[in-house]
Order: C-alpha cells, then sequence, then structure tokens
C-alpha cells in the first residue's frame, strides 16, 4: 500500500470526503444511518458543514494520493450535564487498505486527541453486532460492549 496520511479533514477535502462517504454508504447500508441517496443528494454546502471542525467536533482522515481511504468522525456532547461524553461516528475504512493497520491509526488518532479534552471521560461509539473486524478492533482499543440495540436498522426490509 502507498503510505497514508492522518490529519483532521477540512473543506479543501470535500469532494474526496464525500466520494468516500458515498463508497461507504453504498457497499455497507448496513453499517450507517444515512441511505445511499440521502448522501448522494447532499450539496457541497452541506458536505462541507460536516467537516467544520471546532474544540467539540472533527473528522479524521487517512489519505493516500489525494484519496480518503479511510476516515472517523468525532462529536463532543456541548450541553453542560454530558459535556463528559462524546461520540465516534462515521468509521470507515476503504477495501483497498483494510487489515493495513488504517482503522486503528485512526482510531488511535481519535483518543489521543480526546485525552487531551479537559473533563472528557467517555467516548462512546456503535458497532454493528456483525461487524466482528471493527468490533474486534474497538474492544483491543479499550472499548467496552455495554448494550445490544434490537431492529437498531431496518435496510431493504430486514431488520439489523
Amino acid at each position: 500500500m502507498a503510505s497514508y496520511e492522518i490529519r483532521v479533514l477540512t473543506a479543501d477535502d470535500v469532494v474526496a470526503f464525500h466520494e468516500a462517504r458515498i463508497e461507504a454508504v453504498t457497499n455497507h447500508p448496513e453499517a450507517f444511518l444515512v441511505d445511499p441517496a440521502e448522501e448522494r443528494a447532499r450539496s457541497r454546502e452541506q458536505v462541507a458543514e460536516r467537516l467544520v471542525s471546532d474544540e467539540n467536533r472533527f473528522v479524521l482522515g487517512a489519505l493516500a494520493d489525494g484519496k480518503v481511504v479511510g476516515m472517523v468522525g468525532f462529536v463532543r456532547e456541548t450541553r453542560p450535564k454530558i459535556r463528559h461524553k462524546a461520540f465516534i461516528w462515521g468509521t470507515y475504512v476503504a477495501p483497498s487498505v483494510r487489515g493495513k493497520g488504517v482503522g486503528r491509526a485512526l482510531m488511535v488518532e481519535l483518543m489521543d486527541r480526546a485525552r487531551t479534552m479537559d473533563g472528557l471521560r467517555l467516548l462512546g461509539l456503535s458497532v454493528m453486532a456483525s461487524n466482528h473486524q471493527a468490533a474486534g478492533l474497538y474492544e483491543s482499543l479499550g472499548f467496552k460492549k455495554w448494550g445490544v440495540e434490537p431492529c437498531a436498522l431496518v435496510v431493504d426490509g430486514r431488520d439489523l
């Protein structure tokens, strides 16, 4: 695999990010809340809004030759009583680089950034029970399973 760079994505990455999101939600509809048609219909401005970074949110990308081959989002709660919590969203690694450490590198970078945030105590995420590879990665990084949501998604009439 060509080398890759991990960094916070910006509005300059909107096209590459959107292409990766469309690929992700199209090839793995069971892993994302958004429907592929919904993602394709988003305007450039709507996609760029997802890439706005501040002390409460950011999207990391793994880029190889200008292409987003992996991504993970972070959003922190802002209300005072739940500001100690943050959530990981939109994790995806392109098939061409799976099993090569890209997902782990993205997660480690995200967790390193989260550790520097004053008062942040809980970092959560969701993963489909059938996605054993991702669940194994998260467990190896210290995440603990705390529940299973029945019928979390309905994709093509199937309860997932």
